[in-house]
């Protein structure tokens, strides 16, 4: 199995999409595909989120790393998967700005970690919080790569605040990765610095819930 995480690992970072279904095929020989997603997918993804934040992978290889193996769960996860149980609802949308690499890593890495998300696009602070609200969401994940941008999701909470239901909201992008504290000082609930943070607020956010 060993052997095999390695060669999916290299394969994912050559974004050889076909060699990495064919290795993952294999493992569903020995695992099911919820045993994939938390003993394979989900430790080769947080792998490739460390070699970027050394410098050793791109945002493209996670992109790609992350598309091609939601692309693969989508297409073997029952709909009555036990990760797909109990979850919490949850959204991601970028704020008021259109540098949307940031959001569609983190909608894929979700996605390929067996998370049901809703992706709203770019909107207003004003827009997003009807959505939201419309859609019951509990966990609201924005992504903002300007700094005007970050700082509007002030606006977004103030709007949120409104239904006494508002959502758990997780912000992220280049203006929190600067400004640890930044996301604190706008009133998210919790900020991450990448994918994979966005995975484990998101699993502790579960595991409290239930």
């Amino acid at each position: 199995m060993n052997d095999a995480r390695e060669r999916l690992l290299l394969a994912l970072l050559a974004s050889e999409r076909l060699k990495a279904e064919g290795i993952l095929n294999e493992m569903r020989d020995q695992l099911t595909p919820n045993e994939i997603v938390e003993q394979i997918v989900t430790p080769i993804l947080e792998v490739i989120g460390q070699m970027w934040n050394r410098g050793e992978a791109s945002l493209s290889q996670i992109y790609m790393s992350s598309r091609i193996c939601e692309d693969f769960l989508d297409a073997i996860m029952p709909t009555e998967s036990s990760l797909r149980k109990h979850q919490p609802k949850l959204a991601i949308a970028t704020l008021d700005d259109y540098h949307t690499l940031g959001k569609m890593i983190v909608y894929a890495t979700v996605r390929a970690n067996g998370y049901v998300i809703i992706d709203y696009g770019t909107l207003d602070a004003k827009s997003l919080s009807e959505k939201v609200k419309m859609d019951e969401v509990e966990v609201l994940l924005v992504s903002t790569m300007m700094l005007r941008s970050a700082l509007r999701v002030r606006d977004l909470r103030d709007f949120l605040d409104e239904d006494s239901n508002a959502p758990f909201l997780v912000i992220g992008g280049a203006p929190f990765v600067y400004d640890t504290s930044l996301w604190r000082e706008v009133g998210a609930d919790a900020g991450g610095l990448n994918s994979s943070d966005a995975i484990n607020i998101i699993n502790d956010y579960n595991e409290k819930k239930q």
